[in-house]
């Protein structure tokens, strides 16, 4: 699979980052998603080598990558473990909307929390605010986050009833309590929790404008969505090289599977999802290191992504035969994780309905 397209410095990131992801973490992948154990000393890791926040500035404690860069990287993670990547990309979601403000601005605002918190939290469910004199009411009986549990500080995107407009705010530890780990069927290891909002904060802890939160939204789609993409590209790789080793190891009616017509097709169809879905993923990365916003690419990235993963790790199942449903095999695990993955939030569902609009609204 050739990564010709891709510039020297980005390939390094790329090398560097696939050499500690199956040192570090597919040899434990397994086990952290049968005991859905949080891999925090991994991230502890993957910090010092400075992969937490790698869109950030270098002035707050970033390597400044572009996005294209960033996503190179969460395909090389998700590729060992998508739990675990995704994790990586909460924190660069999380901090999507602050990076469309000025340095100057952004550095006064909120250097201390870019360059001394490990992990950032967004919402991925409904929280409400409302006014209270000059302050805001920012609240939730049970919203989902990603990194709930473990986050120092969280991005929020509230919705506001009497008004029907959203606005950003920053949230901090003590405004939230953790509840539970939402359930779900994969992504075991990851941090997507459940947690209750009760925070009256001030103005200078809104992001942008009030009533701002809709605009700020459309904007870091065009940073989550290829994130995204770029880990169930990730999931659609791993599936095809388990399977292309696991084809040649089986053997029936005194030949690898790997010569049966059915088994290659089904491998030679992952191979095609893998590379459209990345090559998605770059263009629509690239369009946004170049100031362009296009949602369509974004979304046409995410949704093309999330739906080849979950057909490519079925057919991954289907090559393994009865092996394919045991979790002592990985294919049982990708299965599940890009089930899940297609659950995150914007859903491939929802990235049609939002792609059909974009379309329509162009017209």
């Amino acid at each position: 699979m050739s990564d010709l397209i891709l510039g020297e410095e980005t390939r390094q990131f790329q090398e560097l980052t696939r050499n500690f992801a199956q040192k570090e973490i597919a040899p434990k992948a397994h086990d952290w998603d049968q005991s859905k154990a949080f891999p925090e000393a991994l991230f502890a890791l993957a910090a010092e080598m400075g992969l937490m926040n790698v869109l950030l500035p270098e002035e707050v404690g970033g390597l400044g990558l572009p996005l294209n860069d960033a996503c190179v990287i969460v395909e090389e993670i998700a590729a060992a473990c998508a739990a675990t990547a995704v994790t990586f990309v909460a924190n660069l979601t999380a901090i999507a909307p602050l990076l469309f403000f000025d340095r100057q601005s952004r550095s006064q605002r909120f250097s201390d929390l870019l360059s001394t918190v490990r992990f950032c939290g967004s919402n991925m469910s409904m929280v409400n605010y409302s006014r209270k004199g000059d302050d805001f009411h920012v609240f939730a009986d049970k919203a989902t986050v990603l990194n709930g549990e473990h986050a120092q500080w969280c991005v929020i995107n509230a919705y506001d009833a009497a008004t029907s407009q959203r606005t950003v705010f920053v949230l901090e530890r003590k405004d939230f309590d953790f509840l539970e780990q939402a359930p779900r069927l994969g992504l075991n290891c990851a941090d997507i929790a459940h947690v209750k909002i009760a925070a009256v904060v001030s103005k200078d802890r809104m992001v942008g404008e009030e009533n701002s939160g809709a605009d700020l939204s459309q904007r870091a789609l065009c940073i989550a969505a290829p994130m995204l993409a770029a880990c169930a590209a990730g999931v659609t790789r791993s599936a095809l090289e388990h399977s292309l080793r696991y084809s040649k190891e089986r053997h029936a009616f005194g030949q690898s599977i790997s010569n049966f017509q059915s088994i290659a097709f089904m491998m030679a169809d992952m191979a095609r999802y893998h590379q459209a879905s990345r090559l998605l993923t770059w263009r629509a990365s690239r369009l946004y290191d170049t100031g362009v916003m296009d949602r369509t690419a974004a979304l046409s990235a995410w949704g093309f992504a999330a739906d080849s993963a979950m057909s490519a790790a079925t057919d991954a199942v289907q090559i393994f035969g009865g092996y394919g449903y045991s979790k002592e095999y990985p294919v049982e695990k990708l299965m599940r994780d890009a089930k899940t993955l297609q659950m995150l939030a914007p859903t491939s569902f929802e990235s049609r309905v939002e792609l059909g609009r974009e379309l329509m609204n162009a017209r």
